[in-house]
Protein backbone atom coordinates (compact mmCIF):
# COMPACT_ATOMS: atom_id res chain seq x y z
CA UNK A 1 0.00 0.00 0.00
CA UNK A 2 2.92 2.39 0.69
CA UNK A 3 4.22 1.79 -2.84
CA UNK A 4 0.81 2.65 -4.29
CA UNK A 5 0.57 5.85 -2.25
CA UNK A 6 4.08 6.84 -3.31
CA UNK A 7 3.22 6.20 -6.94
CA UNK A 8 0.10 8.33 -6.59
CA UNK A 9 2.12 11.20 -5.14
CA UNK A 10 4.62 10.96 -8.06
CA UNK A 11 1.69 10.97 -10.46
CA UNK A 12 0.37 14.17 -8.90
CA UNK A 13 3.75 15.89 -9.34
CA UNK A 14 3.90 14.75 -12.96
CA UNK A 15 0.36 15.95 -13.58
CA UNK A 16 1.13 19.39 -12.19
CA UNK A 17 4.26 19.75 -14.37
CA UNK A 18 2.55 18.61 -17.54
CA UNK A 19 -0.45 20.84 -16.93
CA UNK A 20 1.83 23.90 -16.71
CA UNK A 21 3.66 23.02 -19.93
CA UNK A 22 0.43 22.31 -21.84
CA UNK A 23 1.73 18.93 -23.04
CA UNK A 24 -1.44 17.06 -22.11
CA UNK A 25 -4.76 17.88 -20.55
CA UNK A 26 -5.24 17.13 -16.90
CA UNK A 27 -8.14 14.85 -17.68
CA UNK A 28 -6.19 12.69 -20.10
CA UNK A 29 -3.24 12.53 -17.75
CA UNK A 30 -5.46 11.54 -14.89
CA UNK A 31 -6.84 8.73 -16.99
CA UNK A 32 -3.36 7.52 -17.84
CA UNK A 33 -2.18 7.64 -14.26
CA UNK A 34 -5.32 5.88 -13.01
CA UNK A 35 -4.84 3.12 -15.55
CA UNK A 36 -1.23 2.75 -14.57
CA UNK A 37 -1.46 2.92 -10.78
CA UNK A 38 -5.01 2.19 -9.64
CA UNK A 39 -5.22 -1.01 -7.59
CA UNK A 40 -7.41 -3.82 -8.76
CA UNK A 41 -11.07 -3.40 -7.61
CA UNK A 42 -11.69 -4.88 -4.16
CA UNK A 43 -14.48 -7.35 -3.51
CA UNK A 44 -17.28 -6.50 -1.07
CA UNK A 45 -15.81 -9.00 1.35
CA UNK A 46 -12.56 -7.06 1.35
CA UNK A 47 -14.35 -3.78 1.90
CA UNK A 48 -16.22 -4.89 4.99
CA UNK A 49 -17.04 -7.96 7.01
CA UNK A 50 -20.11 -9.89 5.83
CA UNK A 51 -23.34 -7.99 6.57
CA UNK A 52 -25.28 -8.78 9.69
CA UNK A 53 -28.19 -11.24 9.46
CA UNK A 54 -31.17 -9.58 7.87
CA UNK A 55 -29.15 -7.31 5.57
CA UNK A 56 -29.01 -7.84 1.84
CA UNK A 57 -26.75 -7.01 -1.06
CA UNK A 58 -28.45 -5.47 -4.08
CA UNK A 59 -27.84 -6.29 -7.72
CA UNK A 60 -25.86 -3.42 -9.28
CA UNK A 61 -26.53 -4.44 -12.86
CA UNK A 62 -29.25 -1.77 -13.07
CA UNK A 63 -29.40 1.56 -11.28
CA UNK A 64 -32.22 2.31 -8.82
CA UNK A 65 -35.21 4.39 -9.73
CA UNK A 66 -37.36 6.57 -7.50
CA UNK A 67 -40.44 4.67 -6.47
CA UNK A 68 -43.89 6.17 -6.62
CA UNK A 69 -44.27 8.90 -4.06
CA UNK A 70 -48.07 8.75 -4.13
CA UNK A 71 -48.03 7.21 -0.63
CA UNK A 72 -46.65 9.93 1.67
CA UNK A 73 -45.99 7.31 4.35
CA UNK A 74 -43.88 5.00 2.17
CA UNK A 75 -40.27 4.64 3.35
CA UNK A 76 -37.45 6.49 1.60
CA UNK A 77 -33.77 5.67 1.16
CA UNK A 78 -30.55 7.28 2.30
CA UNK A 79 -27.28 6.23 0.61
CA UNK A 80 -23.70 6.86 1.67
CA UNK A 81 -21.26 6.33 -1.22
CA UNK A 82 -17.46 6.37 -1.11
CA UNK A 83 -16.26 5.50 -4.66
CA UNK A 84 -13.17 3.54 -5.48
CA UNK A 85 -10.60 6.07 -6.74
CA UNK A 86 -6.84 6.35 -7.07
CA UNK A 87 -7.04 9.75 -5.37
CA UNK A 88 -8.84 8.39 -2.32
CA UNK A 89 -7.47 7.65 1.08
CA UNK A 90 -8.68 5.52 4.00
CA UNK A 91 -10.23 6.66 7.29
CA UNK A 92 -13.71 7.79 6.24
CA UNK A 93 -16.66 7.44 8.57
CA UNK A 94 -20.39 7.78 7.83
CA UNK A 95 -22.87 8.60 10.63
CA UNK A 96 -26.65 8.95 10.81
CA UNK A 97 -27.17 10.43 14.26
CA UNK A 98 -30.83 11.36 14.76
CA UNK A 99 -34.27 11.73 13.24
CA UNK A 100 -35.93 15.10 13.65
CA UNK A 101 -39.45 13.94 14.54
CA UNK A 102 -39.76 10.19 13.99
CA UNK A 103 -39.61 8.05 17.12
CA UNK A 104 -37.55 4.89 17.37
CA UNK A 105 -34.65 5.76 15.06
CA UNK A 106 -31.49 3.76 15.81
CA UNK A 107 -28.31 5.87 15.35
CA UNK A 108 -25.64 4.39 13.09
CA UNK A 109 -21.88 4.73 12.66
CA UNK A 110 -20.02 2.96 9.90
CA UNK A 111 -16.36 3.07 8.91
CA UNK A 112 -15.93 3.07 5.13
CA UNK A 113 -13.20 1.93 2.76
CA UNK A 114 -12.87 2.92 -0.86
CA UNK A 115 -15.68 1.39 -2.90
CA UNK A 116 -18.15 1.42 0.02
CA UNK A 117 -21.92 1.82 -0.51
CA UNK A 118 -24.29 1.90 2.48
CA UNK A 119 -28.07 2.03 2.01
CA UNK A 120 -30.55 2.84 4.81
CA UNK A 121 -34.31 2.41 4.49
CA UNK A 122 -35.95 5.15 6.58
CA UNK A 123 -39.33 6.67 7.32
CA UNK A 124 -39.80 10.10 5.68
CA UNK A 125 -38.17 12.76 7.87
CA UNK A 126 -35.06 14.87 8.26
CA UNK A 127 -31.97 13.07 9.53
CA UNK A 128 -28.80 14.47 11.04
CA UNK A 129 -25.78 13.09 9.17
CA UNK A 130 -22.06 13.49 9.54
CA UNK A 131 -19.19 12.48 7.24
CA UNK A 132 -15.64 12.65 8.55
CA UNK A 133 -12.12 11.71 7.46
CA UNK A 134 -9.83 10.58 10.27
CA UNK A 135 -11.80 12.67 12.78
CA UNK A 136 -12.03 15.77 10.58
CA UNK A 137 -15.70 16.60 9.89
CA UNK A 138 -16.35 17.10 6.17
CA UNK A 139 -20.16 17.30 6.35
CA UNK A 140 -22.56 17.80 9.25
CA UNK A 141 -26.16 18.76 8.47
CA UNK A 142 -29.80 17.67 8.36
CA UNK A 143 -30.82 15.97 5.14
CA UNK A 144 -34.34 15.21 3.95
CA UNK A 145 -35.51 11.70 3.08
CA UNK A 146 -38.74 11.72 1.09
CA UNK A 147 -41.29 8.94 0.72
CA UNK A 148 -40.27 6.50 -2.01
CA UNK A 149 -37.23 8.57 -3.09
CA UNK A 150 -33.46 8.27 -2.84
CA UNK A 151 -31.12 10.73 -1.13
CA UNK A 152 -27.38 10.23 -1.73
CA UNK A 153 -24.44 11.40 0.38
CA UNK A 154 -21.60 11.09 -2.15
CA UNK A 155 -17.91 11.66 -1.49
CA UNK A 156 -16.24 13.13 -4.59
CA UNK A 157 -12.57 12.23 -4.36
CA UNK A 158 -10.42 14.81 -6.12
CA UNK A 159 -6.78 15.12 -6.95
CA UNK A 160 -6.24 17.97 -4.55
CA UNK A 161 -9.46 18.24 -2.53
CA UNK A 162 -12.45 16.06 -1.71
CA UNK A 163 -16.08 17.19 -1.76
CA UNK A 164 -19.07 15.67 0.05
CA UNK A 165 -22.28 16.18 -1.92
CA UNK A 166 -25.94 15.75 -0.89
CA UNK A 167 -27.88 14.68 -3.97
CA UNK A 168 -31.60 14.30 -4.65
CA UNK A 169 -33.75 13.40 -7.63
CA UNK A 170 -32.06 12.77 -10.98
CA UNK A 171 -28.62 13.67 -9.66
CA UNK A 172 -28.96 11.06 -6.94
CA UNK A 173 -30.13 8.40 -9.36
CA UNK A 174 -27.28 9.13 -11.77
CA UNK A 175 -24.65 8.69 -9.06
CA UNK A 176 -26.29 5.52 -7.84
CA UNK A 177 -26.21 4.10 -11.37
CA UNK A 178 -22.45 4.63 -11.41
CA UNK A 179 -21.88 3.16 -7.93
CA UNK A 180 -20.57 -0.25 -7.06
CA UNK A 181 -22.73 -2.97 -5.55
CA UNK A 182 -24.13 -2.39 -2.08
CA UNK A 183 -21.81 -3.14 0.81
CA UNK A 184 -24.59 -2.92 3.41
CA UNK A 185 -28.36 -2.64 3.04
CA UNK A 186 -30.23 -1.97 6.30
CA UNK A 187 -34.02 -2.30 6.34
CA UNK A 188 -36.57 -0.70 8.65
CA UNK A 189 -36.21 -3.46 11.23
CA UNK A 190 -32.55 -2.40 11.62
CA UNK A 191 -32.95 1.36 11.41
CA UNK A 192 -35.99 1.70 13.72
CA UNK A 193 -37.10 0.07 16.94
CA UNK A 194 -40.86 -0.50 17.41
CA UNK A 195 -42.90 2.59 18.26
CA UNK A 196 -44.21 1.98 21.81
CA UNK A 197 -47.69 2.93 22.98
CA UNK A 198 -49.73 2.44 26.16
CA UNK A 199 -53.19 0.85 25.99
CA UNK A 200 -55.93 0.00 28.48
CA UNK A 201 -55.52 -2.91 30.88
CA UNK A 202 -51.76 -2.51 31.36
CA UNK A 203 -51.00 -3.35 27.73
CA UNK A 204 -48.01 -2.04 25.82
CA UNK A 205 -48.34 -1.71 22.06
CA UNK A 206 -45.35 -2.07 19.73
CA UNK A 207 -45.98 -0.59 16.29
CA UNK A 208 -43.94 -1.83 13.34
CA UNK A 209 -45.29 0.57 10.77
CA UNK A 210 -45.20 4.11 9.38
CA UNK A 211 -44.84 6.98 11.80
CA UNK A 212 -44.44 10.73 11.71
CA UNK A 213 -44.64 13.66 14.11
CA UNK A 214 -44.41 11.26 17.04
CA UNK A 215 -47.49 9.27 16.00
CA UNK A 216 -48.23 5.96 14.32
CA UNK A 217 -49.57 6.33 10.78
CA UNK A 218 -51.00 4.20 8.02
CA UNK A 219 -51.02 0.39 7.99
CA UNK A 220 -48.59 -1.95 9.72
CA UNK A 221 -48.12 -4.64 12.33
CA UNK A 222 -49.15 -4.01 15.94
CA UNK A 223 -48.00 -6.29 18.77
CA UNK A 224 -49.60 -6.22 22.23
CA UNK A 225 -47.52 -7.04 25.31
CA UNK A 226 -48.22 -7.43 29.02
CA UNK A 227 -45.27 -7.64 31.46
CA UNK A 228 -42.87 -8.15 28.54
CA UNK A 229 -44.81 -11.16 27.24
CA UNK A 230 -46.64 -10.89 23.96
CA UNK A 231 -50.41 -11.37 24.25
CA UNK A 232 -51.57 -10.82 20.66
CA UNK A 233 -50.65 -9.33 17.31
CA UNK A 234 -52.62 -7.43 14.66
CA UNK A 235 -51.32 -7.86 11.13
CA UNK A 236 -52.28 -5.03 8.78
CA UNK A 237 -53.58 -2.90 11.63
CA UNK A 238 -54.76 0.57 10.65
CA UNK A 239 -53.61 3.54 12.74
CA UNK A 240 -56.54 5.88 13.42
CA UNK A 241 -56.14 9.67 13.22
CA UNK A 242 -55.40 11.44 16.48
CA UNK A 243 -52.80 11.08 19.18
CA UNK A 244 -54.92 8.72 21.34
CA UNK A 245 -57.30 7.28 18.76
CA UNK A 246 -55.55 3.92 18.57
CA UNK A 247 -55.91 1.25 15.89
CA UNK A 248 -58.31 -0.97 14.03
CA UNK A 249 -57.65 -4.59 13.22
CA UNK A 250 -58.28 -8.25 14.02
CA UNK A 251 -56.13 -9.61 16.88
CA UNK A 252 -54.58 -13.06 16.83
CA UNK A 253 -53.89 -14.29 20.39
CA UNK A 254 -50.75 -16.20 21.31
CA UNK A 255 -52.58 -18.38 23.90
CA UNK A 256 -55.12 -19.75 21.42
CA UNK A 257 -58.07 -17.50 22.22
CA UNK A 258 -60.23 -16.71 19.21
CA UNK A 259 -62.17 -13.49 18.72
CA UNK A 260 -65.16 -12.74 16.53
CA UNK A 261 -64.83 -8.98 16.51
CA UNK A 262 -62.25 -6.24 16.06
CA UNK A 263 -59.76 -4.20 17.98
CA UNK A 264 -61.27 -0.74 17.98
CA UNK A 265 -59.20 2.18 19.22
CA UNK A 266 -57.46 1.13 22.42
CA UNK A 267 -59.38 -2.05 23.29
CA UNK A 268 -61.42 -4.90 21.86
CA UNK A 269 -64.75 -3.57 20.61
CA UNK A 270 -67.85 -3.83 22.82
CA UNK A 271 -69.82 -6.96 21.94
CA UNK A 272 -66.87 -8.93 20.55
CA UNK A 273 -67.13 -12.67 21.24
CA UNK A 274 -64.07 -14.36 22.77
CA UNK A 275 -63.69 -18.15 22.83
CA UNK A 276 -61.16 -19.60 25.26
CA UNK A 277 -59.25 -22.81 24.48
CA UNK A 278 -61.03 -24.63 27.37
CA UNK A 279 -64.49 -23.89 25.94
CA UNK A 280 -65.51 -20.78 27.89
CA UNK A 281 -67.18 -18.07 25.80
CA UNK A 282 -67.42 -14.38 26.71
CA UNK A 283 -69.38 -11.58 25.09
CA UNK A 284 -69.47 -8.04 26.41
CA UNK A 285 -67.12 -5.20 27.21
CA UNK A 286 -63.33 -5.41 27.38
CA UNK A 287 -60.43 -3.61 28.97
CA UNK A 288 -57.63 -3.94 26.45
CA UNK A 289 -57.57 -7.61 25.47
CA UNK A 290 -59.32 -8.91 28.60
CA UNK A 291 -63.03 -9.48 29.31
CA UNK A 292 -64.40 -6.93 31.77
CA UNK A 293 -68.20 -6.93 32.08
CA UNK A 294 -70.64 -9.13 30.21
CA UNK A 295 -71.83 -12.71 29.84
CA UNK A 296 -69.43 -15.61 30.45
CA UNK A 297 -70.68 -19.07 29.47
CA UNK A 298 -68.92 -21.74 31.53
CA UNK A 299 -67.98 -25.24 30.42
CA UNK A 300 -70.55 -26.85 32.78
CA UNK A 301 -73.46 -25.08 31.10
CA UNK A 302 -73.91 -22.30 33.65
CA UNK A 303 -73.71 -18.65 32.63
CA UNK A 304 -72.31 -15.75 34.63
CA UNK A 305 -73.44 -12.19 33.97
CA UNK A 306 -71.30 -9.60 35.70
CA UNK A 307 -67.69 -8.61 36.22
CA UNK A 308 -64.91 -10.85 34.92
CA UNK A 309 -61.21 -10.79 35.87
CA UNK A 310 -58.50 -12.97 34.33
CA UNK A 311 -61.21 -14.80 32.43
CA UNK A 312 -63.09 -15.79 35.62
CA UNK A 313 -66.16 -14.36 37.42
CA UNK A 314 -65.46 -11.87 40.19
CA UNK A 315 -67.58 -9.87 42.62
CA UNK A 316 -71.37 -10.16 42.67
CA UNK A 317 -73.44 -10.99 39.62
CA UNK A 318 -76.20 -13.19 38.21
CA UNK A 319 -75.73 -16.94 37.77
CA UNK A 320 -77.89 -18.83 35.28
CA UNK A 321 -78.16 -22.52 36.20
CA UNK A 322 -78.35 -25.33 33.62
CA UNK A 323 -82.14 -25.59 34.18
CA UNK A 324 -82.56 -21.94 33.20
CA UNK A 325 -83.07 -20.53 36.70
CA UNK A 326 -81.28 -17.22 37.25
CA UNK A 327 -79.98 -16.53 40.76
CA UNK A 328 -79.44 -12.80 41.15
CA UNK A 329 -76.70 -10.94 43.01
CA UNK A 330 -74.68 -13.95 44.16
CA UNK A 331 -71.02 -13.80 45.31
CA UNK A 332 -69.41 -15.58 42.37
CA UNK A 333 -70.08 -18.98 40.83
CA UNK A 334 -69.05 -21.17 43.79
CA UNK A 335 -72.45 -22.39 44.93
CA UNK A 336 -70.92 -23.88 48.08
CA UNK A 337 -70.57 -20.28 49.30
CA UNK A 338 -74.27 -19.50 48.80
CA UNK A 339 -76.18 -19.13 52.07
CA UNK A 340 -79.46 -17.32 52.56
CA UNK A 341 -82.38 -16.09 50.51
CA UNK A 342 -81.84 -14.84 46.95
CA UNK A 343 -84.04 -13.26 44.33
CA UNK A 344 -84.39 -15.59 41.36
CA UNK A 345 -86.02 -15.74 37.96
CA UNK A 346 -87.61 -19.07 37.06
CA UNK A 347 -87.12 -20.55 33.56
CA UNK A 348 -90.63 -19.32 32.78
CA UNK A 349 -89.53 -15.76 33.51
CA UNK A 350 -91.47 -15.52 36.79
CA UNK A 351 -89.78 -13.81 39.75
CA UNK A 352 -89.34 -16.23 42.68
CA UNK A 353 -87.26 -16.57 45.84
CA UNK A 354 -84.47 -19.15 46.15
CA UNK A 355 -82.82 -20.34 49.36
CA UNK A 356 -79.43 -21.96 49.91
CA UNK A 357 -78.17 -23.46 53.15
CA UNK A 358 -74.37 -23.74 53.29
CA UNK A 359 -74.23 -24.21 49.51
CA UNK A 360 -77.16 -26.62 49.26
CA UNK A 361 -80.24 -25.42 47.42
CA UNK A 362 -83.38 -25.80 49.57
CA UNK A 363 -86.76 -26.98 48.39
CA UNK A 364 -88.47 -24.05 50.08
CA UNK A 365 -87.80 -20.97 52.13
CA UNK A 366 -89.45 -22.65 55.15
CA UNK A 367 -86.95 -25.50 54.99
CA UNK A 368 -84.09 -23.00 54.98
CA UNK A 369 -85.50 -21.16 58.02
CA UNK A 370 -85.78 -24.40 60.03
CA UNK A 371 -82.19 -25.34 59.31
CA UNK A 372 -80.99 -21.81 59.96
CA UNK A 373 -82.73 -21.76 63.37
CA UNK A 374 -80.98 -24.98 64.36
CA UNK A 375 -77.68 -23.52 63.19
CA UNK A 376 -78.21 -20.42 65.32
CA UNK A 377 -78.77 -22.56 68.40
CA UNK A 378 -75.62 -24.56 67.69
CA UNK A 379 -73.70 -21.34 67.13
CA UNK A 380 -74.81 -20.00 70.49
CA UNK A 381 -73.56 -23.15 72.19
CA UNK A 382 -70.23 -22.89 70.41
CA UNK A 383 -69.85 -19.27 71.47
CA UNK A 384 -70.51 -20.18 75.09
CA UNK A 385 -68.03 -23.03 74.94
CA UNK A 386 -65.36 -20.91 73.32
CA UNK A 387 -65.76 -18.11 75.84
CA UNK A 388 -65.58 -20.56 78.70
CA UNK A 389 -62.38 -22.05 77.37
CA UNK A 390 -60.85 -18.64 76.78
CA UNK A 391 -61.70 -17.45 80.29
CA UNK A 392 -60.16 -20.50 81.95
CA UNK A 393 -57.01 -20.13 79.90
CA UNK A 394 -56.79 -16.43 80.77
CA UNK A 395 -57.24 -17.02 84.50
CA UNK A 396 -54.69 -19.81 84.73
CA UNK A 397 -51.79 -17.86 83.18
CA UNK A 398 -49.99 -14.59 83.98
CA UNK A 399 -51.07 -11.68 81.78
CA UNK A 400 -47.55 -11.26 80.41
CA UNK A 401 -47.55 -14.65 78.73
CA UNK A 402 -49.29 -15.70 75.53
CA UNK A 403 -52.82 -16.99 76.02
CA UNK A 404 -53.06 -20.73 75.17
CA UNK A 405 -56.07 -19.85 73.06
CA UNK A 406 -53.78 -18.09 70.61
CA UNK A 407 -52.27 -21.41 69.66
CA UNK A 408 -53.03 -22.91 66.27
CA UNK A 409 -56.40 -24.64 66.05
CA UNK A 410 -58.04 -23.47 69.27
CA UNK A 411 -57.82 -19.79 68.35
CA UNK A 412 -59.36 -20.60 64.99
CA UNK A 413 -62.25 -22.32 66.74
CA UNK A 414 -63.00 -19.30 68.91
CA UNK A 415 -62.75 -16.92 65.94
CA UNK A 416 -65.12 -19.07 63.92
CA UNK A 417 -67.64 -19.24 66.75
CA UNK A 418 -67.55 -15.49 67.32
CA UNK A 419 -67.98 -14.84 63.60
CA UNK A 420 -71.04 -17.09 63.56
CA UNK A 421 -72.47 -15.22 66.52
CA UNK A 422 -72.01 -11.90 64.70
CA UNK A 423 -73.98 -13.24 61.74
CA UNK A 424 -76.83 -14.51 63.90
CA UNK A 425 -77.59 -11.89 66.52
CA UNK A 426 -80.98 -13.45 67.31
CA UNK A 427 -79.45 -16.72 68.56
CA UNK A 428 -81.52 -18.24 71.41
CA UNK A 429 -80.16 -18.21 74.90
CA UNK A 430 -78.24 -21.26 76.12
CA UNK A 431 -79.99 -23.34 78.79
CA UNK A 432 -79.61 -26.80 80.22
CA UNK A 433 -77.36 -26.07 83.19
CA UNK A 434 -76.84 -28.97 85.59
CA UNK A 435 -79.06 -29.13 88.67
CA UNK A 436 -77.41 -28.00 91.86
CA UNK A 437 -78.65 -30.18 94.76
CA UNK A 438 -78.58 -28.77 98.26
CA UNK A 439 -75.31 -29.42 100.07
CA UNK A 440 -75.33 -31.80 103.01
CA UNK A 441 -73.90 -30.81 106.36
CA UNK A 442 -70.92 -33.08 105.65
CA UNK A 443 -70.24 -31.29 102.41
CA UNK A 444 -70.38 -27.93 104.11
CA UNK A 445 -67.83 -29.17 106.63
CA UNK A 446 -65.45 -30.05 103.79
CA UNK A 447 -65.61 -26.60 102.20
CA UNK A 448 -62.61 -24.37 101.38
CA UNK A 449 -60.06 -24.84 98.57
CA UNK A 450 -57.64 -26.54 100.94
CA UNK A 451 -60.09 -29.46 101.02
CA UNK A 452 -60.46 -29.93 97.24
CA UNK A 453 -60.18 -33.51 95.97
CA UNK A 454 -61.79 -35.53 93.16
CA UNK A 455 -63.13 -34.83 89.65
CA UNK A 456 -64.98 -31.68 88.56
CA UNK A 457 -66.66 -30.44 85.36
CA UNK A 458 -68.24 -27.27 83.98
CA UNK A 459 -71.95 -27.29 83.17
CA UNK A 460 -71.26 -27.89 79.48
CA UNK A 461 -68.84 -30.70 80.12
CA UNK A 462 -66.25 -28.99 77.95
CA UNK A 463 -63.80 -28.35 80.78
CA UNK A 464 -62.82 -30.99 83.34
CA UNK A 465 -60.28 -30.96 86.12
CA UNK A 466 -59.20 -33.56 88.67
CA UNK A 467 -57.26 -33.25 91.94
CA UNK A 468 -55.68 -36.05 93.96
CA UNK A 469 -54.68 -36.01 97.58
CA UNK A 470 -51.00 -36.08 96.65
CA UNK A 471 -51.05 -32.59 95.11
CA UNK A 472 -51.26 -33.64 91.46
CA UNK A 473 -54.02 -33.05 88.94
CA UNK A 474 -55.09 -33.01 85.30
CA UNK A 475 -56.90 -30.35 83.23
CA UNK A 476 -58.82 -31.12 80.00
CA UNK A 477 -60.77 -28.84 77.65
CA UNK A 478 -62.70 -29.26 74.41
CA UNK A 479 -64.13 -26.72 71.95
CA UNK A 480 -65.75 -26.66 68.53
CA UNK A 481 -65.19 -24.49 65.45
CA UNK A 482 -67.91 -25.34 62.95
CA UNK A 483 -67.48 -29.07 62.36
CA UNK A 484 -64.03 -29.12 63.92
CA UNK A 485 -63.25 -30.16 67.50
CA UNK A 486 -60.06 -29.49 69.44
CA UNK A 487 -58.78 -30.64 72.85
CA UNK A 488 -56.23 -29.36 75.33
CA UNK A 489 -54.60 -31.55 78.04
CA UNK A 490 -52.14 -30.66 80.77
CA UNK A 491 -50.95 -32.30 84.01
CA UNK A 492 -50.13 -30.08 86.96
CA UNK A 493 -49.03 -29.92 90.57
CA UNK A 494 -51.05 -27.81 92.99
CA UNK A 495 -51.21 -26.39 96.46
CA UNK A 496 -54.00 -24.34 98.02
CA UNK A 497 -55.35 -22.35 100.91
CA UNK A 498 -59.05 -21.86 101.57
CA UNK A 499 -59.20 -18.95 99.05
CA UNK A 500 -56.28 -19.44 96.61
CA UNK A 501 -54.81 -22.18 94.45
CA UNK A 502 -51.30 -22.27 92.98
CA UNK A 503 -50.60 -24.31 89.82
CA UNK A 504 -47.32 -25.58 88.36
CA UNK A 505 -48.00 -27.02 84.86
CA UNK A 506 -46.28 -29.77 82.93
CA UNK A 507 -46.11 -29.65 79.12
CA UNK A 508 -49.51 -28.97 77.51
CA UNK A 509 -50.71 -30.87 74.42
CA UNK A 510 -53.15 -29.68 71.69
CA UNK A 511 -54.93 -32.33 69.61
CA UNK A 512 -57.45 -32.38 66.78
CA UNK A 513 -60.73 -34.30 66.82
CA UNK A 514 -59.01 -37.48 65.64
CA UNK A 515 -56.59 -37.31 68.55
CA UNK A 516 -53.65 -36.30 66.40
CA UNK A 517 -51.18 -34.16 68.27
CA UNK A 518 -51.05 -30.63 66.87
CA UNK A 519 -48.67 -28.85 69.23
CA UNK A 520 -46.87 -29.04 72.56
CA UNK A 521 -46.09 -26.02 74.68
CA UNK A 522 -44.83 -25.09 78.13
CA UNK A 523 -47.24 -23.21 80.39
CA UNK A 524 -46.13 -20.93 83.22
CA UNK A 525 -47.58 -21.54 86.66
CA UNK A 526 -49.62 -19.05 88.62
CA UNK A 527 -51.89 -18.37 91.58
CA UNK A 528 -55.61 -17.60 91.20
CA UNK A 529 -58.50 -16.88 93.56
CA UNK A 530 -60.77 -19.81 94.33
CA UNK A 531 -63.70 -20.89 96.47
CA UNK A 532 -65.19 -24.29 97.27
CA UNK A 533 -68.38 -25.15 99.13
CA UNK A 534 -68.06 -28.92 98.90
CA UNK A 535 -69.95 -29.09 95.60
CA UNK A 536 -69.08 -26.07 93.45
CA UNK A 537 -65.43 -25.18 92.87
CA UNK A 538 -64.80 -21.69 91.46
CA UNK A 539 -61.34 -21.13 89.93
CA UNK A 540 -60.69 -17.65 88.62
CA UNK A 541 -64.43 -17.03 88.25
CA UNK A 542 -65.17 -20.25 86.31
CA UNK A 543 -67.44 -22.72 88.10
CA UNK A 544 -66.77 -26.47 88.20
CA UNK A 545 -69.10 -29.01 89.82
CA UNK A 546 -68.05 -32.18 91.57
CA UNK A 547 -68.78 -35.36 89.62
Amino acid sequence: MNIIHAARRLALVALASLALSGCETLTNMATSVRDAFAPAPQSDAAVEAPPAPGTSVADSSAGPADESAEDPLAPGFLHFVLPDSPWGTEGWRFEALAAKSTAGFIPLQSDARLGYHLKLTLWPDQYQVRVSLRGDTRLSQWVTVEAGRHTVIHVDLGVVTDDVLVLHGEDALKRLAESLALSRDLGLAQTFSPFRLIFDGGLEGRWHGPRSDGQARGTGRLELFRAQSRVARLENAQALPGARSGFEGVPVFDDGRQVAGRWQGRSLAEGSVMRFPDGRVFQGGYTGTEPDTGKLTLTDGRTWTGKVSNGQPTGNGDLTLPDGTVVHDVPGIDESAFDGEYECTAPSGRAVNCAYFEGERQASLAQYKRRDKARQAATAREVAQARELAEVARQTQPASRTDPMSKQGLAAAVAAAQENQARHQDAPAVDGKLDRPQLSNAARAASGCARVEGRFSTTTGLSKVSFDAGGRGHFWQKTYGGARAYTFDVDFRWTSTDSKMTFDYDEAVYRDAAGNEMQRTRMPGGTVACSYDGRELSIGGVSYFRL
